[in-house]
């Protein structure tokens, strides 16, 4: 074991002796991984609504989503980075007031272009949160039991999910959408108050390690953040004629043009900057760079389920909004049992295996859902709910926690 992580689980240790802190501590981090899916997975509900009232279409409406993902994976790394040099604690807890101070910004956006604003400033504080909520987890529980440390705060996010997604149909009557905002602003208000003592004792350093004051790489962040935001834009028709590649090669070839050259940019730069916000070096280990990998993909792919399922379901199979909400909250709820579960395992197994069975049942899942959607009851897209969360659980918690570890 390397020095690093000995000195850290001292801290850990000692940090954990003292009454009632590592409590306080599990349970703000709970708080805030509820409150960021909280934040998140009834917009996916309302967004036909939304779209509706605001008179814009899918496309436009997508944007409410992007406008929130884009600044979130964007300002993950130097999050991560900013938890180093000032406390993962404090650079959390203020991650959960700007996520509320912009969710009450967004219930009260009177147009469209506002909305997005606030969204993007509710991604900078979702990723202040998720950059520093499993480290702060790695410091406070014994490494023995991190697999059901992160298994708990997993589980917070599903719940979080999965509560906006059961409340979700309120959201379009009999109240209307701004309540989604407004209701996330509650509950990070509740959050707020939950986190504060981790603020005013915060977790000690490790043993004999000296104040970190190494800069965070703003010019690889920039160019991270515009690197996505073209590729955002590249991918979307803002061109004239039917959305067709003869139609928008134009506009498609020269964006995707653009967003090669800024990632080159990145590489280049994170090359020679001492402090860089990836050390490409790391992707040399290979159970470091496929937990990444599959870490990613996975995300990628169950965030766009979660926002096309509330389209495919409403207007392509005619299913009202609580029906569609009864699916995808059923989907979250058998994520929410198994990453508990799945961390109970692993902390007795260590099998990676448990990852590929993950994967395989979310991959499964998405494959027979895109083959014919229009021909499938609603006792199929049961089952494939609870196939993919349990898929989703399983893998999550491992994954998390191989990567942790």
């Amino acid at each position: 074991m390397s020095a690093e992580k000995t000195g850290l689980q001292s801290a850990s240790e000692t940090y954990m002796t003292t009454p009632g802190a590592g409590t306080r501590t599990v349970v703000a981090v709970i708080a805030g991984t509820f409150l960021i899916m909280f934040a998140v997975s009834p917009i996916s509900i309302v967004l036909p609504t939304l779209a509706a009232e605001l008179g814009i279409d899918l496309a436009e409406a997508s944007w409410i989503m992007t406008a929130y993902l884009v600044p979130l994976t964007a300002c993950l790394l130097p999050s991560g980075r900013l938890g180093d040099q000032f406390g993962h604690t404090r650079i959390f807890f203020w991650g959960l007031v700007l996520s509320t101070c912009a969710a009450i910004a967004g219930s009260l956006a009177p147009h469209w272009y506002l909305l997005l604003i606030a969204r993007a400033v509710q991604g900078v504080g979702a990723a202040l949160v998720s950059a520093n909520c499993y480290p702060i987890i790695t410091a406070t529980v014994a490494s023995n039991q991190r697999g059901r440390g992160v298994g708990i705060a997993t589980m917070a996010s599903s719940l979080g999910s999965m509560a906006g997604t059961a409340l979700g149909p309120l959201f379009v009557s009999p109240l209307t959408w701004r309540w989604a905002f407004a209701t996330a602003a509650a509950a990070g208000c509740i959050a707020i108050a939950v986190a504060w003592p981790t603020v005013v004792s915060p977790i000690p350093e490790p043993a004999g390690a000296t104040p970190r004051r190494n800069r965070t790489d703003w010019p690889g962040a920039i160019l991270l953040l515009l690197t996505l935001i073209v590729a955002s834009l590249s991918l979307n028709h803002f061109h004239d004629g039917p959305e067709t590649f003869a139609d928008g090669w134009r506009w498609h070839l020269p964006m995707h043009g653009v967003t090669a050259a800024l990632f080159l940019m990145f590489v280049l730069i994170e090359q020679r900057v001492p402090e860089p916000l990836i050390r490409f070096s790391q992707f040399r280990n290979i159970r470091f760079s496929t937990a990444m990998v599959a870490n990613g993909v996975l995300h990628m792919t169950m965030m766009m389920t979660i926002f096309s399922m509330p389209f495919l379901m409403q207007r392509g199979l005619g299913m009202s909004a609580v029906t569609t909400a009864g699916l995808v909250a059923t989907m979250q709820a058998v994520t929410v049992a198994m990453t508990l579960i799945g961390g109970w395992l692993y902390d007795r197994t260590r099998s990676p295996w448990l990852c590929v069975v993950g994967l395989s049942c979310v991959a499964g899942g998405l494959t027979i859902l895109g083959l014919d959607p229009s021909g499938m009851d609603i006792v199929t897209l049961f089952i494939l709910s609870v196939v993919m969360g349990f898929g989703s659980g399983i893998f999550l918690t491992t994954n998390n926690t191989r990567i942790m570890s």
